[in-house]
């Protein structure tokens, strides 16, 4: 069985989410399961319209991709 999983890390970005979303739309992300996680954040986002900045080593700061390939849409 092929490894489906891929875990992507990066010391900063802007948002774990924005660049999710980036390496979607370039088609860097292969795996039917990827996290993208960060060391530091400057653009996080939650729910609604909550920011907020992080610190190097202080939060937990990731995104995960699911596209299982074994389920019908």
């Amino acid at each position: 069985m092929q490894n489906s999983s891929s875990i992507i890390y990066l010391d900063h970005t802007d948002s774990t989410n924005l660049e999710m979303w980036r390496m979607i739309d370039s088609g860097q992300i292969e795996k039917e399961l990827t996290v993208l996680q960060a060391g530091s954040q400057s653009k996080g986002r939650g729910l609604g319209q909550t920011s907020w900045e992080s610190e190097p080593g202080k939060n937990l700061l990731f995104s995960v991709f699911l596209k299982p390939v074994f389920l019908a849409p």
